[in-house]
C-alpha cells in the first residue's frame, strides 16, 4: 500500500475510536462497576483470599523479561 493511504486509515480508525463514549468502553465490570475512569480498568486487582482483601493498585509497566539477580 501507499504511505498516504496507511496514514489516512490510521487517522480514520483513531477518530472512530475516540468518538466512542467512555461509558461504552468502560463500565459494567465486576470490579469497577459503573466507574468509567480508565485508571480503574488499568489498575491491578487482587482476588480476595478468604477474608483478606487488597485495594486496587496502580498499573505497573513491567518489562517483557524480568531481571533476576542471584546473590551468592
Amino acid at each position: 500500500g501507499s504511505r498516504a493511504r496507511c496514514a489516512k486509515a490510521l487517522e480514520t480508525s483513531l477518530r472512530e475510536a475516540a468518538a466512542v463514549p467512555a461509558s461504552e468502553v468502560y463500565g459494567g465490570d465486576t470490579v469497577c462497576g459503573s466507574d468509567t475512569r480508565a485508571e480503574c480498568f488499568d489498575a491491578i486487582w487482587h482476588r480476595p483470599l478468604g477474608g483478606i482483601t487488597q485495594p486496587l493498585i496502580d498499573w505497573q509497566n513491567r518489562p517483557t523479561f524480568q531481571q533476576v539477580v542471584e546473590i551468592p
